[in-house]
Formats: C-alpha cells, structure tokens, sequence
C-alpha cells in the first residue's frame, strides 16, 4: 500500500487520460521530476500495475485498465480475504 500513494495514483490515472509516448513526456504531463517518474514507473512496473511498449530507446508507459480493485486479507495465514460473522 505504500507504493500507491495519492501521487503515485496521479501519475497512473495522467498515464491512461494522457497516454504519453516516454518516460520523458510522462514526467512533463505530471510536472515532475524525470528521475522519480522513472523510478516510480519502474515499480509499477514490477507489480503488474502498468507495463512499457518499448519503442527503440523509448519506453512508452501504458496502462490498460478503467479501474484498479485491490483485495487486502485481514488474515494472511488463513489465506483468504476477511470472514464475516453473522
């Protein structure tokens, strides 16, 4: 969950609004730092949560879906999602 802070959440919703051609462009959308764009891109990455079209030296960020639903356990050990008592 700390990977998806409200400005991380930004950058992912300017990518599927925006839809930049690079890392370079994407920072220039948000206004910010190309460095940390890439770092943070590179992390979502990782996770699944957007992938690159690589285009030569270019790495165009995409994010295919509308909505991103996460499911958080309350009981990891039990291997499911929370129990419900009547």
């Amino acid at each position: 969950m700390g990977t998806l802070t409200p400005r991380v959440l930004d950058l992912i919703e300017a990518i599927r609004r925006e839809e930049p051609s690079s890392i370079n462009e994407t920072a220039r959308v948000v206004n910010r730092d190309v460095k940390n764009v890439h770092e943070e891109l590179s992390r979502l990455a990782q996770l699944g949560i957007i992938f690159f079209e690589e285009d030569g030296q270019s790495k165009r960020p995409v994010v295919w879906f509308d909505e991103l639903v996460i499911n958080l356990p309350f009981d990891p050990e039990a291997g499911d999602t929370a129990t419900v008592a009547p």
